[in-house]
């Protein structure tokens, strides 16, 4: 939203002559300045609060020593590290940043709007993605399953190998049915185990396995794209090459 006619650039020579309200009054070099530096706070925020949604939903713990982190004022780090639900602290940062560069007049009231309904969004989004990582299947449901299956694969051979041999039992001992029998049954196994291991898979989606959703690149591609809106291309193209976090 900040780009939206609020120049929010830190080369503030790519801010343009009019104000954030169209037909406003020439920019003066203190409010370049004073664009520049909201917009480099709201970069620093949209960044943050996507690093601690990936180690929230990863139960991984905040390491002060990322950059993300390492940005934090002292009184910032204690709020964060005492909030049970961290996401939730650092999206109302931002509506409060927002909030800000709205009185400054670098914001429009519909931007504001618009921006604040995406936070919500945002946050909504990451706890529904937290109560799936965060919510547990009971082990003796998962073993009582496990169980199940396992003996319906080793004991559906007994009724495929009576299909086919209808009504003459000594035709089971015959080597094509013998071969029927076992095909049958090892899709059968085949099609229960898939399905097993990729309920395993689904129960855990945002961790670092090659099947997991790799929240890396995407919040990599998302801070490249909020660089190049807030930042310029310099900063983003430089921020590209580094590849993700």
């Amino acid at each position: 939203a900040l780009g939206a006619g609020a120049a929010p650039f830190e080369d503030a020579a790519h801010a343009p002559e009019a104000g954030s309200v169209p037909g406003g009054p020439p920019r003066d070099e203190a409010a370049r300045d004073q664009a520049a530096a909201l917009a480099l706070e709201t970069h620093r925020l949209l960044v943050l609060a996507y690093y601690v949604i990936i180690h929230t939903l990863r139960g991984l713990p905040l390491d002060t020593k990322d950059e993300p982190m390492a940005q934090l004022t002292e009184g910032e780090t204690e709020e964060l590290s005492l909030a049970a639900f961290k996401p939730l602290t650092v999206v109302r940062w931002a509506t409060e940043h927002l909030h800000a560069v709205h009185r400054a007049g670098h914001l429009a009231w519909w931007e504001l709007r618009d921006a604040l309904g995406d936070l919500d969004k945002l946050l909504e989004a990451s706890v529904g993605a937290h109560k799936v990582a965060a919510t547990p299947i009971p082990f003796p449901y998962t073993q009582m399953l496990s169980w199940l299956v396992y003996i319906f694969i080793f004991t559906v051979p007994l009724t495929i190998a009576n299909e086919y041999s209808g009504t003459q039992p000594d035709a089971v001992l015959a080597g094509d049915t013998c071969g029927l029998v076992a095909f049958s049954s090892a899709v059968v196994a085949f099609a229960l185990l898939g399905i097993n291991e990729t309920a395993s898979e689904l129960e855990a989606p945002f961790g670092f396995d090659a099947n997991d959703i790799p929240l890396g690149k995407l919040g990599h591609a998302m801070e490249v794209d909020v660089t190049l809106l807030l930042r310029g291309v310099d900063a983003a193209r430089a921020l590209a090459s580094q590849g993700a976090r």
